[in-house]
């Protein structure tokens, strides 16, 4: 979401294959959305990659491309309508990578865990982000298990991150923080109190100082489910 608007970006298809398209729709003042529009393209079609924005850009990172798992790092702007301007290649992370999380916070782009096509990893990698594209990828306190198909999101300068598989393919309900130092880094990751279900395939966004879990499935089932928490005022 970014001013006012919701985005889907790329995704696969009814006949089981990733796409290129882009849509957003806006926020209406009674909650509901306007009419969705198409928007540009992604330059390759890709699903279970990762999305973040700032105020300026949407990143997509990674992915499936049908064939490979990727590691490009594309980047588009917002313009003045709520549209995207054209995509650019602006570079890659250290590894290949589908099934993981990012978030955008002062300045840098962070990626959680994710699957490298073999196995699920608890790596943690930042890069400042700025016009001219992306800084050089740095190491950060890893995850404290591997994981994918995980949730994650940023508020207060602190990173969540809920639930996802872990390398046993076993669905979690933990819930992890870790604080982000002024230079970027992370502290410690540390537990906190674990969702009402072990989830993966979910979403997961802030509002009103509330984490709220959207969704997703188990080994068993999918959920509508909506789960919130208050966050408290030390994380």
């Amino acid at each position: 979401m970014h001013n006012g608007a919701i985005y889907t970006i790329g995704g696969r298809n009814s006949s089981d294959q990733p796409t290129k398209t882009t849509y957003y729709a806006k926020i209406q003042s009674n909650g509901e959305l306007g009419a969705w529009t198409s928007t540009q393209p992604l330059p390759v079609a890709l699903y279970l990659h990762s999305v973040s924005v700032d105020d300026t850009y949407v990143y997509v990172v990674g992915g499936w491309s049908g064939s490979q798992t990727e590691s490009t790092i594309w980047r588009a702007p917002f313009d003045a309508n709520g549209g995207l301007g054209a995509w650019t290649n602006v570079g890659s992370y250290p590894v290949n990578i589908d099934l993981h999380g990012s978030v955008i916070a002062n300045g840098h782009l962070y990626v959680l865990g994710g699957w490298n096509g073999l196995q699920p990893l608890n790596n943690v990698y930042y890069a400042e982000t700025a016009a001219g594209g992306i800084g050089q990828w740095q190491v950060a306190n890893p995850l404290p298990v591997p994981l994918y198909r995980l949730a994650a999101t940023v508020y207060k300068d602190v990173i969540y991150v809920t639930g996802g598989y872990d390398n046993n393919q076993t669905a979690r309900n933990s819930v992890y923080y870790a604080k982000i130092n002024a230079d970027g880094s992370l502290g410690a990751w540390q537990a906190t109190t674990a969702m009402p279900r072990a989830l993966y395939y979910h979403r997961l966004v802030v509002h009103d100082g509330q984490l709220v879990v959207l969704g997703g499935k188990d080994d068993g089932a999918e959920y509508a489910n909506v789960f919130t928490a208050t966050i408290n005022s030390d994380g």
